[in-house]
């Protein structure tokens, strides 16, 4: 993972030696074939040589490979819209490519994610959610990652996340309330206040 200041992308990026998001920039630059795919589908088309780092065309079977992308803390705006980008966009050859929309180039991540009408898309943030707390093994941890999404990405209907996410996060077999969903809906609210 590659952390840097908003506008040093690109410097971060060759510190890392031989980063695979710099050689998949690299790659959609040169191939064709390449810009067809997101930096999370492009593993399973090519493969990472970390002593070359470059992307070689996958031989086999693509479908027997399973991809992972680390989830981002929401709090790392950019970082995290960074990600949404990759996810989403086809062929970008440069990190300056995905913050350019429509041939206007955008100050931030942010900006290009709200440009491309990913940032403010439940659907992509759900995606977000749901691969990172599969990742996580706590309910405290699930619970603070839905509040974190929630609280720095501000949207207008924060309620339709919490419902969403109510029994994959909060769900634990009865004790005080007669009605399971009843105690999941409590445990949500409870965490939210102590979040806000």
């Amino acid at each position: 993972m590659v952390y840097f200041e908003e506008g040093s992308e690109e410097n971060a990026a060759e510190r890392e030696d031989k980063s695979p998001l710099l050689a998949f920039f690299e790659l959609c630059a040169r191939d064709e074939n390449a810009r067809q795919f997101t930096y999370q589908q492009i593993p399973h088309h090519y493969r990472y040589d970390k002593k070359k780092g470059v992307w070689i065309k996958r031989i086999y079977n693509p479908s027997k490979f399973f991809v992972r992308v680390h989830h981002i803390p929401p709090k790392m705006t950019q970082l995290y819209a960074l990600r949404i980008l990759l996810m989403k966009v086809q062929g970008p050859t440069s990190f300056k490519n995905l913050k350019t929309v429509n041939g206007v180039e955008h100050a931030n991540f942010v900006e290009a994610a709200k440009a491309l009408g990913y940032w403010e898309n439940n659907d992509i943030h759900f995606d977000v959610i749901n691969e990172a707390i599969r990742e996580m093994r706590t309910i405290k941890q699930k619970k603070h990652f839905l509040a974190m999404v929630i609280a720095h990405n501000q949207p207008s209907n924060a309620n339709e996340y919490i419902e969403k996410f109510l029994e994959p996060i909060f769900h634990k077999p009865p004790r005080k309330f007669e009605d399971v969903k009843e105690q999941v809906r409590f445990r949500a609210l409870s965490t939210w206040d102590y979040c806000t």
